[in-house]
């Protein structure tokens, strides 16, 4: 299992734990568990990765990409 990160890897700032929605082309799938930075990153454990990946399929909207 991997450990929990403390610090950002594109900034160093001091990361927090806290439940964020995730979404797929505006499809939210629920709250799941994140380390957030005041940098705007967010980075997910791989348990909470595979829940995520489950959900998008479930909502058969796994693999779908968005324009931007």
């Amino acid at each position: 299992m991997m450990d929990m990160l403390e610090k950002c890897i594109m900034c160093g700032k001091k990361l927090k734990r806290e439940k964020v929605d995730y979404e797929i082309c505006g499809i939210n799938l629920g709250k799941f568990s994140a380390d957030i930075c005041s940098c705007g990153e967010q980075y997910f454990d791989e348990k909470t990765a595979e829940r995520m990946t489950e959900a998008a399929r479930k909502a058969g909207v796994f693999g779908i990409a968005k324009e931007i």
